[in-house]
């Protein structure tokens, strides 16, 4: 999802800023069968998600103008921040016996 957004402060100066919040999802599902297990003839299911969330925002001041139509003056200030985090939070484990 991205929002952004553009203001004109003074006659060339203008001010925008966006943001963006990424988030995406992983699953894992593994079955073991039992007879790969030599010790124990257990089977084992296990499952896993995973989760991550990103965000980020970008701020820029534009300041555009010409003196006399001979000078030209464009200058761009501008900062970024982006920040992560990964989440794994969810873990399954079932056993059972297949004999």
């Amino acid at each position: 999802m991205t929002a952004f957004l553009e203001y004109e402060l003074l006659k060339g100066l203008t001010f925008s800023a966006s943001g963006n919040i990424d988030y995406s999802q992983s699953n894992l599902n593994k079955y073991t069968p039992g007879v790969f297990d030599e010790y124990h003839h257990e089977s084992k299911s296990e499952g896993n998600i995973g989760r991550q969330v990103m965000l980020s925002s970008e701020e820029l001041l534009h300041y555009n103008t010409s003196v006399n139509d001979v000078h030209n003056i464009d200058v761009l200030f501008g900062c970024q921040y982006k920040q992560g985090t990964g989440i794994f939070d969810v873990r399954l484990w079932v056993a059972g016996s297949e004999r």
